[in-house]
């Protein structure tokens, strides 16, 4: 069961009428998608009927904030007028569109200015998990002794006579036609127009995509969970939070629809898939699952060393060379002696070469070198050094 707020009034709705919301369960690409742009009707108030005699200012937006430097305005189909202000002010019922600069027209918003002695008064349009006012008004000089709204036909029991219906984290079971009415202190009962709710769709199931499909072992990765905003609602917040198989990657939730792994290893290989919700609802939509293979590598580590290796004569210059092939990304280089069983490391550095200016005696041992990576490190095999005495060659 799930509990709908209408005033103060807590309903209980079935879980079935949520099945739809249930679906779509799956949280800025550096930043939040938008629906590509497209001019749009901003209303002074978030309703749409009004009484005959009040005036109401519609804003026409574009896709960036500064104000549109032409705006074009269309009553009925036909052009009203074109103004160099984004605001125009209305007093007459029908339809109204505009156009900023060279942006498409906007989606058309009706306005009724009514004669009728009790109006409801809704928003043009519900998103998930808006919170929606309906307001309940008389006429100048009349007053209602008592307020009821209706939902389909079929009154709606609250606790107060308020002139307000407040719907919080607007979902599909608020789809529906509502009206209020009442008695009217002088004369009779009245009934308002009707107001229809059809929750829309905020933002359709978020898709996962990866920056590489096969990734090698030791490789960064960014994953990208994109969805997109109407623009309408393109200052909604967005969260978003990363699984793999099951687990939650990085620290959970965030406002970045992006994650970076610096480097993966063969045991990241799994099931990813994302969640991206609305803040502060309970809109909450979950990606597809897609599979990221990490392939491992195969790392060739060798010492080679200059001059070759042959006899090595006291006295003279000897570099070991640590060779790595295929490993990806920054790498350090560890070098070991091992002598009568004692093993010790004697150098770390990011060249690959180890330099004794003068070998000695005292420099017979077996050397290896140790090739570490930000996520695995690799061994070479031993190499045997015995000084001779006599001349260099």
């Amino acid at each position: 069961m799930r509990r709908l707020v209408f005033g103060s009034q807590v309903l209980v709705v079935p879980v079935f009428m949520l099945l739809w919301v249930t679906l779509l369960v799956l949280a800025p690409v550096s930043e939040q998608l938008v629906t590509p742009s497209k001019s749009i009707i901003s209303l002074q108030f978030p309703w749409t009927v009004f009484f005959q005699g009040e005036s109401m200012d519609l804003t026409c937006k574009g896709s960036s904030s500064h104000s549109p430097w032409t705006t074009k305005w269309y009553f009925k189909e036909k052009e009203l007028r074109r103004t160099p202000k984004s605001t125009l002010r209305v007093r007459d019922s029908g339809d109204y569109r505009c156009q900023a600069d060279d942006l498409p027209v906007s989606d058309p918003v009706h306005l009724e200015f009514s004669t009728a002695p009790l109006i409801l008064q809704g928003p043009p349009y519900v998103f998930e998990g808006d919170s929606v006012l309906l307001r309940c008004r008389t006429q100048a000089k009349m007053e209602l002794n008592t307020v009821a709204f209706f939902k389909n036909g079929e009154r709606l029991i609250l606790p107060n006579n308020s002139s307000d219906l407040h719907i919080d984290d607007a979902d599909l079971a608020h789809n529906g036609h509502y009206h209020c009415g009442g008695y009217m202190h002088t004369c009779c009962t009245a009934s308002s127009n009707r107001v229809s709710i059809q929750v829309r769709m905020l933002f359709p199931r978020p898709e996962l995509s990866s920056s590489s499909s096969e990734p090698t072992e030791g490789s960064p990765v960014t994953l990208t969970c994109q969805t997109q905003l109407p623009p309408e609602r393109s200052h909604v917040q967005l969260q978003f939070c990363f699984f793999r198989d099951g687990q939650v990657l990085g620290s959970g939730w965030s406002s970045s629809p992006e994650l970076r792994i610096p480097a993966l290893g063969t045991e990241d290989s799994g099931s990813y898939w994302c969640q991206a919700k609305r803040v502060n609802s309970h809109v909450l939509k979950e990606s597809w699952k897609i599979s990221i293979p990490v392939r491992g590598i195969t790392v060739k580590v060798k010492i080679r060393t200059d001059p070759a290796l042959g006899p090595v004569f006291e006295g003279q210059k000897l570099t070991l060379i640590c060779s790595v092939d295929r490993l990806p990304g920054s790498i350090t280089f560890s070098w070991y002696k091992v002598k009568l069983g004692k093993e010790t490391k004697i150098h770390t550095s990011s060249e690959a070469e180890f330099k004794i200016s003068m070998v000695t005696d005292r420099d017979a041992g077996d050397y290896y070198c140790n090739v570490n990576s930000s996520h695995k490190s690799f061994t070479s095999r031993l190499v045997t050094i015995k000084p001779r005495k006599g001349e260099c060659y």
